[in-house]
């Protein structure tokens, strides 16, 4: 069967129009009207057949069928030939290059003979160009020409995922083309592994490991030099790191401290008894209260990043810490160290591939760390937020950022830790908290804070389609694992738990939402991967992760690289 006959067969079955298919997919009624006369058929694989798959769901729901995004989209794909899978991400790719390169479409479009408009659909997954392998030409040739400074490379390296010394003026054109025909791998484990190191977090567990209510658990005595010390050596460059620290932790200054490293953190870290006390050390600062501005470095290897993600939650939970990046790799030869505070400088370099000739220096003088700290200063005006990171003291912060995304424009999946809380009933809800016997003031905050997500959700709806995944827990499997109002953004105090029948009520208050709702589609995940974290999407520009018992943040990221691993991501 052809995939205009299988699409003409599934409106047939459904009983509705091509007009209802394009309202509920998003695809336009001409593109329609071609697929089912043959005249054009989508990519194999591709976000058309996605959407047309999502709205035939939609359809189905109503009409009281059944029929799955995912079983549609099989069978589409089935009658498409593999062979029209060579850019099966274009879209993706090309609006990554054109964000990291700034790229204009104006200028883009005059180059290749195109319409900007129409580039612009392409780049927002809307369009597929009738000849793939021709676009891709002329967008890699363009981009050889016009964007070709060591600072381009280097960006253009980052997003490629090798090194400047991979990438040259003579692969430049050739790499760029390979990765447009690469499929789509599946990220890392370790992402996997960071956010269910977040989801299973435990503070009072953590202090309890660390000792953070003792001060005293790093007794070696340490005394800060009157002028400067040196270090040299792996175990030598540890101790300096060391030492900074406890400088900085003993001094009266309340200063915020900047990090900066993009030695080699591998070799550092391999050392478990530093590592541990590094990371108490750590905490012993942001106990005084001391700010932490902390530039990570992303050229390293994926896995080192995740990990060192990983020994950062617990300091990232104490909302003391600001973590940055810098678009660009600073060099690939010469490595760098710059620890601040407001008492010492540390300052480091190497060259890479050699992390045991490394040297580091620790500077205590005033005028020296006054100086070293306008350079921190001036590093970090370049850097840019890697994760913006949301507590109970930002919360204006995070409802100015619903405000804006609410209106962004996109697919959206919310992966849910719990029924969503714009779908329960006002009765519901209200019963709920009397049970936790919380004052009325917070009872009609709360309420009015559901309806109010319940308006903007429906009148995003009205426009764009969301896909939500829930859990679908047993009686027993609820008991094991007590399932909260999903609350994290108001930052409730409190846990407001489900019992079996509360939670089976707002299961079916949220499948009855989904049916009222055409652009809202429901999965329900028997084995979710984790409770107490949930994802907000919208692909291609940001993800939201919140963590919705105590302690409560939100963590948002808007790299492509991250963004990009975490919405590809099955398991969740």
């Amino acid at each position: 069967m052809t995939f205009a006959q299988q699409l003409n067969d599934y409106i047939h079955t459904l009983g509705c129009s091509a007009m209802e298919l394009a309202e509920h997919s998003g695809v336009s009624a001409a593109a329609i009207s071609r697929y089912r006369s043959g005249a054009r058929e989508p990519e194999r694989e591709s976000e058309i057949v996605s959407r047309l798959a999502a709205g035939l769901h939609m359809l189905a729901v109503q009409r009281g069928k059944i029929l799955s995004a995912e079983e549609a989209a099989s069978v589409l794909n089935l009658t498409l030939p593999e062979g029209r899978q060579q850019y099966p991400q274009l879209s993706e790719h090309f609006d990554q290059l054109a964000a990291v390169l700034q790229i204009s479409l104006n200028d883009l479009a005059k180059s290749l003979n195109f319409d900007a408009s129409y580039l612009s659909r392409i780049r927002a997954g809307r369009r597929t160009p009738a000849n793939g392998e021709q676009f891709v030409d002329g967008v890699c040739r363009y981009v050889v020409r016009r964007y070709s400074t060591p600072e381009d490379m280097a960006a253009v390296a980052e997003l490629l995922r090798c090194t400047t010394v991979e990438l040259n003026l003579d692969n430049y054109y050739q790499k760029l083309n390979d990765w447009f025909t690469q499929r789509r791998d599946r990220p890392p484990v370790q992402l996997s592994r960071f956010l269910r190191s977040l989801d299973e977090f435990d503070l009072e567990e953590y202090v309890r490991d660390i000792h953070f209510r003792d001060t005293e658990a790093d007794e070696e005595a340490y005394c800060p030099p009157a002028d400067m010390e040196e270090y040299d050596g792996l175990e030598r460059l540890r101790q300096g790191e060391l030492n900074f620290l406890r400088a900085t932790y003993n001094a009266p200054s309340m200063e915020p401290v900047y990090l900066y490293n993009d030695m080699p953190e591998r070799e550092l870290m391999a050392d478990r008894g530093y590592a541990r006390t590094y990371m108490l050390l750590l905490a012993q600062c942001l106990k005084r209260g001391l700010h932490l501005n902390v530039i990570h470095s992303l050229y390293r290897p994926v896995e080192e990043i995740i990990r060192s993600f990983e020994n950062w939650i617990p300091v990232y939970m104490t909302g003391y810490v600001s973590p940055y990046h810098l678009r660009r790799p600073v060099n690939e030869v010469f490595q760098h160290k710059l620890f601040v505070s407001g008492s010492a400088a540390l300052v480091g370099e190497a060259i890479n591939g050699y992390p045991e000739e490394g040297r580091c220096v620790l500077f205590t003088q005033p005028e020296e760390v006054d100086y070293f700290r306008r350079r921190a200063e001036r590093l970090l005006s370049k850097a840019v937020p890697l994760l913006e990171v949301f507590r109970e003291s930002d919360q204006r912060k995070l409802d100015s950022f619903y405000s804006t995304a609410a209106w962004e424009p996109g697919v959206r999946r919310h992966i849910c830790a719990a029924p969503p809380i714009y779908t329960i009933s006002r009765e519901l809800m209200e019963e709920m908290l009397l049970q936790t016997q919380m004052p009325q003031e917070e009872r009609e905050r709360l309420l009015d804070w559901v309806a109010e997500r319940r308006r903007g959700i429906e009148q995003l709806l009205k426009e764009y389609p969301v896909r939500c995944e829930v859990p679908e827990l047993s009686r027993e499997e609820l008991e094991r694992y007590p399932m909260c109002l999903p609350l994290a953004h108001m930052f409730s105090s409190r846990e407001v738990r489900y019992d079996y029948e509360q939670y089976r009520r707002h299961m079916e208050q949220t499948e009855a939402f989904a049916q009222s709702h055409p652009h809202f589609s429901l999965t329900k995940n028997p084995d979710p991967a984790f409770r107490n974290i949930q994802l907000e999407i919208l692909e291609n520009q940001w993800v939201l992760i919140s963590r919705c018992c105590h302690p409560q943040i939100h963590f948002l990221a808007r790299h492509p690289r991250m963004v990009s691993a975490l919405q590809e991501m099955r398991s969740i």
